[in-house]
């Protein structure tokens, strides 16, 4: 057991103690401009990738505009088509109903 009465000592070091600076690793710079040129080609892929997703957007939107009209024109012939075969019945019925009452 240490004993208690014996007094501890500063371990830190003196304020004069020339501390040097943190040790950076070279700079390679063959090998940054290696990387930078790796990162300029997959910037302009990825912009070509963009163009090329850009026109099939471009593509579908016609497709799907297309298909829209395709419908409309579809629940206007069904609206017509409804409709005239109501006004035939509703005939059909006051013919029914009409000539039988004379």
């Amino acid at each position: 057991m240490p004993d208690s009465r014996i007094p501890k000592r500063n371990l830190s070091s003196p304020d004069d103690f020339p501390i040097p600076p943190p040790q950076q690793p070279p700079i390679d710079l063959s090998s940054i401009q290696r990387e930078l040129g790796r990162l300029s080609e997959a910037v302009d892929t990825l912009k070509e990738q963009s163009k090329a997703q850009s026109i099939k957007l471009d593509a579908v939107s016609v497709v799907v505009g297309g298909a829209k009209a395709a419908g409309k024109l579809l629940w206007v012939a069904v609206g017509f088509v409804g409709s005239v075969l109501l006004l035939l019945i509703a005939a059909y019925l006051h013919h029914l109903f009409e000539g039988g009452t004379k």
